[in-house]
């Protein structure tokens, strides 16, 4: 079956005419944006089918909003085994026209209908409007925007034509002649027991049986309690003639009050007890604060001894420290003395080196002079090379710098690596005896690409894939076309043709930049800084007439030293080295000095701690008596020892006294006397009580033999009447059973084909997947590997991509013996991940090669690589038809 074309007046939004031609095979793409009319195109085409344009309810759901009166019109051409149909419906607010021509016939109003119903395989609309559980096989084809999800119900409405199509292949008539077994035996397990099991016969004999086992319950509950009256009043009787044998009140007051006597014999030594505890404290308190005292006192003589030792050792430190601070002080006037002999030689020796120094800065002042001259002639020809350096960089332009378009490039290649990971990302691996085709450009045999733009991918011997970029990325595509323009302007204006080129010419710039400065600075190291070389010149010249006058200076001084100490160059040199040794050896007494008068200090100030802690030890140790004190202070202890020790003794004898006793357990063994002497009265008084009740109650009992007997008589005739309705219940029940099996045999046998089918598809989506069918023909459970999941348990995105596996299977099945069929999915896969969706659509080619697939979408591009499609841009044919 084929759709050739659909034409549309007055509904919704197209109030003027609307017409899609030459819908071909295969796979047709209806898009176009959002509120562009695709929903509206698919709910005409359904009313043309399945509605009676009598009804009411499709010209008020079709008529544009603004012309509530106007009269839809849907208009439709198909292809059916070789027979051309066309429908045309029109539908008025009270009545409709409907036409079915096919060659020569036409068929109108409720014979149209017929006839559709008998071509589409579901049920005549009612005269309102056509119901969703009227929909048939049409409920299974057409998915509504938004309906993709809603399979079960639409197979529970398909079922009947399903099994009608496939039942006669496997014998179906056993299913329908186990339901009319089943409805027969039914109706006899109605005459035992109602359907919902809460009324008939057998459930009247079980409230019956359940009434007199109640009855019979309660005689022999009469029979024990009278029973039991009668035994607990012999019972009573013997335990109160044993309680008045054993005499326990007179017992029990006696230990009672033997009990008290010990109380108080033990409270009177416990409180002697705690005053002898007190007083031992007392003592071992004072012994300690006396031995506390009495080791502090020895303490501190044995530090005053210390100390008087430490004090003399340090008063010989500071003898010692004097006699040799003395010693140095003494040497260290000779040296001095010694000093100022050489002194004189050492300024002789000093004037003769200053001599050579000037002569040899007249020979340095001549050489300069020579290096100025040739450092003029050679300054000349470098400013010269620096003026021709100049210029040349004055002619290389480089702008902003190749740092910031290189920032703007980084940008650029952020943005694009930002675009790759939105895009669709395709792996192909093709092996070496093809070749691979991007944009009609070979490509390595296997590559991963990252969608940008459209591209067109070509493996021979493969079917030609088209790839379109996310939508989601075009935003970053236009922020990255605007980095691109961005950075060509910039470097146009400079005159580059990229950041390269502009990196070599800012390394030509800096290189000749740094010959230039390495010139100028050659030029400042010939030149120098400061004055000119002529200037220099100047200052060289009354630099040489300084120097001429200092030397005639030192030759004079050096004639007046000569004649006061008349002596050779060697003699002055070594008067110079003794010199140097002198100044060591007075630098050596001098640090001696300050060291050994830092010891002395430091010996000066331990005296003076040590002797003030000696003084105040002995304060401390002349307070507590001295050696008197400690012997006072032993002589205490001895006594307190002694009197410890009468405590002890004390102690002892009044724990003999008191023994293993404990007031506390007194108390309770008292307090539990008291309790069973409270009891035993309470015992016998309940007794006595109780025997009395109980000669009451045996004088009013209402037991009677004769009436426990007619109730065992009543519940046995009772028992039998309801094992025999059950026996016949359980029958009935295994009959229907057997019966039930043979209805699921049947339908395991419906739901193979389609199984079959679904598990093709699920398999070539998931990969080695089953797919359960329940008896309504909809998917239950899908199995992959060791995971069973049912359909709820699986993601929104799964349960869609089942059931159009399921619809395709419907279709292949009802395509093979003759129904019309073509589908129209309305975004039936928009939760499908990028691998999926391709998988899905190779699914979708395949199945289109069998029947007609019409998609509609607001998204072309997720469609647009497949091949041989036919594409309806709603946009464009609206505009075109209109204007």
């Amino acid at each position: 079956m084929r759709l050739t074309s659909v034409r549309l007046e007055k509904v919704r939004r197209f109030q003027q005419s609307l017409e899609l031609n030459d819908i071909g095979d295969g796979i047709n793409l209806i898009f176009g944006p959002n509120e562009a009319g695709k929903s509206t195109l698919q709910a005409a085409i359904a009313a043309v089918f399945l509605e009676r344009p009598s009804s009411q309810a499709p010209q008020q759901d079709l008529a544009p909003s603004d012309l509530p009166d106007a009269r839809p019109l849907v208009s439709v051409s198909f292809v059916h085994e070789g027979e051309t149909f066309e429908l045309t419906k029109e539908f008025y607010r009270r009545g409709g026209s409907c036409m079915l021509r096919s060659g020569s016939t036409v068929l109108t109003g409720d014979e149209a209908v017929a006839r559709l119903v008998e071509l589409f395989r579901f049920e005549a609309p009612s005269s309102r409007s056509i119901t969703e559980a009227q929909l048939g096989l049409p409920g299974v084809f057409w998915v509504p925007q938004g309906k993709a999800l809603g399979v079960q119900a639409a197979m529970d409405h398909a079922r009947g034509y399903v099994v009608h199509e496939i039942g006669e292949e496997i014998g179906s008539g056993r299913e329908t002649a186990a339901d009319a077994l089943i409805l027969r035996l039914n109706r006899s397990l109605a005459e035992v027991v109602t359907p919902a099991g809460r009324g008939g016969p057998l459930v009247q004999a079980r409230r019956d049986l359940e009434a007199k086992r109640i009855a019979l319950d309660n005689q022999e509950k009469l029979e024990q309690d009278s029973q039991y009256l009668r035994d607990r009043l012999v019972q009573l009787q013997a335990e109160l003639d044993t309680l008045e044998a054993q005499n326990v009140e007179s017992v029990l007051t006696d230990d009672i009050a033997a009990a008290q006597r010990r109380q108080e014999e033990l409270r009177r030594a416990l409180e002697e007890r705690g005053r002898v505890e007190s007083e031992r404290a007392a003592v071992e308190e004072r012994i300690a604060d006396i031995e506390r005292n009495l080791a502090q006192l020895i303490e501190e003589t044995a530090r005053i001894e210390q100390l008087g030792k430490k004090i003399s050792e340090v008063e010989v430190d500071i003898a010692n420290c004097q006699e040799a601070l003395a010693r140095h002080q003494e040497q260290q006037s000779v040296l001095r003395h010694r000093q100022e002999e050489r002194q004189t030689q050492a300024r002789w020796f000093g004037l003769s080196s200053d001599l050579r120094e000037r002569k040899d800065q007249l020979i340095s002042l001549d050489e300069q002079e020579s290096e100025i001259r040739s450092m003029m002639e050679g300054a000349d020809l470098l400013s010269e090379q620096i003026d021709e350096l100049q210029g040349r960089l004055a002619r290389l332009l480089i702008g902003e710098g190749s740092a910031e378009l290189a920032k703007l490039e980084t940008t650029c290649v952020e943005l694009r690596a930002r675009l790759q990971t939105l895009s669709t990302q395709v792996i192909i691996d093709v092996d070496e005896a093809n070749r691979l085709l991007v944009d009609g450009k070979p490509e390595p045999i296997s590559r991963t690409l990252f969608l940008e733009e459209s591209m067109v991918i070509e493996v021979p011997g493969v079917a030609r894939i088209s790839l379109l970029p996310q939508e989601s990325a075009a935003r970053l595509r236009q922020e990255l076309e605007w980095s691109q323009a961005d950075l060509a302007q910039r470097l146009r204006a400079i005159g580059v043709a990229s950041v390269v080129e502009l990196s070599e010419r800012e390394l030509e710039h800096g290189q000749l930049s740094a010959e230039l400065v390495s010139l100028i600075r050659e030029r400042v190291r010939l030149v120098g800084e400061g004055d000119s070389p002529q200037t220099r010149l100047n200052g060289i010249e009354r630099q040489r007439a300084r120097v001429l006058a200092q030397l005639g200076t030192i030759e004079s001084e050096l004639l007046l030293i000569n004649a006061a100490n008349p002596g050779d160059e060697e003699e002055l040199a070594l008067s110079q080295e003794e010199a140097d040794a002198l100044i060591g050896a007075v630098a050596f007494h001098a640090t001696e000095i300050d060291r050994l008068e830092a010891e002395l200090r430091q010996y000066r100030e331990t005296q003076l701690r040590s002797s003030e802690e000696m003084r105040w030890l002995t304060v401390s140790v002349q307070r507590q008596g001295g050696e008197q004190g400690a012997t006072d202070m032993r002589t205490s202890l001895e006594d307190l020892a002694a009197k410890r020790q009468e405590i002890e003794d004390r102690l002892r004898d009044i724990e003999v006294l008191i023994g293993s006793g404990d007031l506390r357990a007194i108390d309770d063994d008292i307090t539990l006397s008291n309790e069973r002497l409270r009891a035993h009265r309470s015992q016998v008084t309940q007794y006595r009580e109780e025997r009395q009740e109980v000669l009451g109650r045996i004088r009013a009992d209402l037991f009677s033999e004769e009436e426990l007997a007619s109730a065992q008589v009543a519940l046995e005739q009772a028992q039998t009447l309801v094992a025999a309705l059950e026996e016949r219940s359980e029958a009935l029940n295994t009959l229907i059973n057997i019966a039930k099996e043979i209805v699921a045999d049947v339908q395991q046998d419906l739901s193979a084909p389609l199984k079959e089918r679904v598990g093709v598809y699920a398999n070539q989506l998931f990969k080695d997947a089953v797919v359960e069918i329940d008896e309504s023909f909809a998917p239950s459970r899908l199995v992959r590997g060791r995971a069973n999941e049912s359909i709820g348990q699986l993601s929104w995105g799964t349960r869609e991509q089942l059931a159009l596996l399921t619809r395709l299977g419907v279709a292949d099945l009802m395509a093979e013996r003759g129904v019309p069929v073509f589908l129209m999915l309305d975004d039936a896969m928009l939760n499908a991940d990028g691998v999926r969706l391709i998988r899905l659509k190779q699914i979708l080619v395949r199945a289109a090669q069998r029947y007609q697939i019409l998609i509609f979408s607001c998204r072309p591009e997720f469609f647009s690589d497949l091949p041989d499609l036919r594409r309806f841009d709603l946009g464009a044919i609206s505009s075109t038809q209109r204007s």
